[in-house]
């Protein structure tokens, strides 16, 4: 089958949208990871006080995807669980600080509750530890996000907005790929016709094809130690509110 067709059957059947919220305490970087991943820059300070929905169409191997991305603010003191935005998304990323210990505890309620939301629903889920260049203040090991990933059948990772940008777009992308390959399974479920079920095969083969011989896209690995999937333990960007979200 050719891209074009390939193409065509991705964004026919709502392939090609990909929604990820991400979850955190205030001052744990959510929205420079973000940023970093969109525009590469590093923002050091960025405090909107509200929700944020970025929009852009990035390049996933040979496919375009438009990310849809809930930016969600912890930092009003009537701070509430956004259902809603977890309900809504794809995927979830849920970030905390390896020098703040309490924003470690907020993180490992926010995932049981991602997971109790979303049962029995497997939904893909990223925690991230953020702020790896502050060794020096570190309060939260890599082995306790480890545990949390593991007790949760979640992916971890341990980076640094500021210095990486690197582990942080190959860390999203991995994500994005994750849920565009869910999506496709899930779809082959629902419609199993030969037609569905072969063009599936494909473009799944295909995803897995580029994955196993890629050396700089390693889903979740980057080449850091403290990186572990569930078997083993994405301002160019579009603003706006999320009382739009449907």
């Amino acid at each position: 089958m050719s891209f074009v067709r390939f193409k065509s059957f991705e964004e026919k059947n709502g392939f090609s949208r990909i929604r990820v919220c991400v979850l955190g305490s205030t001052g744990v970087g959510k929205t420079a990871i973000l940023v970093r991943y969109l525009t590469k820059r590093f923002i050091g300070d960025y405090c909107s006080g509200k929700d944020l929905l970025y929009k852009k169409t990035v390049g996933i191997d040979d496919f375009s995807a438009v990310l849809e991305i809930a930016d969600t603010s912890s930092s009003s003191k009537e701070f509430s669980f956004p259902d809603v935005h977890v309900s809504w998304a794809d995927a979830c990323i849920v970030v905390y600080s390896i020098g703040n210990s309490s924003s470690f505890e907020a993180a490992a309620h926010m995932i049981e509750t991602i997971q109790k939301l979303k049962e029995p629903l497997y939904i893909p889920l990223l925690l991230i530890a953020n702020q790896k260049d502050l060794e020096h203040l570190r309060q939260v090991g890599a082995e306790d996000g480890q545990a949390v990933a593991v007790a949760n059948n979640c992916h971890f990772t341990e980076l640094s907005a500021a210095e990486d940008v690197e582990g942080v777009r190959c860390t999203l992308t991995a994500l994005f790929r994750e849920v565009r390959a869910l999506k496709l399974q899930r779809q082959a479920v629902r419609q199993p016709t030969r037609k569905t079920l072969k063009n599936v095969s494909r473009l799944i083969s295909s995803l897995i094809g580029r994955s196993s011989t890629s050396t700089d896209q390693q889903p979740y690995h980057c080449n850091d130690s403290h990186k572990t999937s569930p078997k083993e333990a994405q301002r160019t960007a579009k603003e706006s509110n999320l009382g739009h979200l449907k």
